[in-house]
């Protein structure tokens, strides 16, 4: 996960967390929060892990939107650069695909 500042906690995650003890929301709190850090899935009792499927899918479009929005921008940098420079930039599609290259 690249430097996010955070994550999302949704109106709509209020049913789920209406259903659980103060105890085990806050469990869920932290759990969301250090998967939001580090990516890996956390470790949590029985009646956490059915609904964690869920949330983890919510967290993960979050990072997925997240990700085109800092390449998008990383493009939007090397696009000005480029013509600055009086050269034509690549398309956004092969800028990604020689990123993913590089990345390599």
């Amino acid at each position: 996960m690249e430097n996010k500042p955070g994550v999302m906690i949704y109106f709509d995650m209020a049913p789920i967390l209406d259903r659980l003890s103060d105890k085990n929301a806050g469990i869920l709190f932290r759990a969301i929060l250090e998967y939001g850090a580090t990516g890996q899935e956390p470790e949590l009792p029985d009646r956490l892990r059915l609904v964690w499927p869920m949330i983890q899918m919510r967290l993960m479009a979050d990072d997925q939107r997240y990700q085109t929005i800092i390449y998008k921008r990383k493009y939007a940098a090397y696009s000005r650069w480029a013509k600055y420079h009086g050269q034509t930039p690549v398309s956004y599609d092969q800028w990604l695909c020689e990123l993913a290259y590089e990345e390599d």
